[in-house]
């Protein structure tokens, strides 16, 4: 039982324990992001280079919230978009084995100007969330609730 998970996971860390249905979808998406924002500095540690724009793409890429709480947390734009990455990325390989497609960088321009890629920009007010994140570093990044 996930909730069940949850409730422990945050009792073990000191946290908040979500009650409502809110509280614990928001602390599954808060966790995410936490998450993301981890593997994020991970990979900017391992490769010694400054990541500025983060793609999300595929069905996670439709919520909002999410895209959002990223964007707050990492402090850069998070792009969202297209939806079916995986079978355009399959279409494109296609065409590229062709010969109808040059390299990623036209097929970059090919998926930006037919699909709908959104932005998402780090809110203003995103100072405290980022903290409230770094407090909670010590936890478990699975459990880490800020409803409240």
């Amino acid at each position: 039982d996930m909730m069940k998970e949850i409730v422990a996971a945050c009792e073990e860390t000191g946290q908040s324990v979500p009650v409502t249905p809110g509280q614990f979808g928001r602390c599954i998406f808060d966790s995410l992001a936490i998450c993301y924002t981890n593997s994020l500095q991970k990979m900017e540690a391992i490769t010694g280079r400054k990541i500025e724009r983060l793609a999300i793409i595929g069905g996670g890429c439709k919520n909002r919230l999410l895209n959002q709480l990223t964007a707050d947390l990492t402090g850069i734009p998070v792009s969202a978009g297209p939806v079916e990455a995986t079978a355009i990325g399959n279409i494109l390989t296609q065409l590229q084995a062709l010969g109808e497609v040059l390299d990623i960088a036209q097929m970059e321009t090919i998926v930006h100007d037919s699909f709908d890629i959104e932005l998402f920009k780090p809110s203003a007010g995103c100072k405290e969330l980022r903290r409230q994140a770094e407090k909670a570093a010590g936890c478990l990044a699975s459990s880490v609730s800020f409803y409240n």
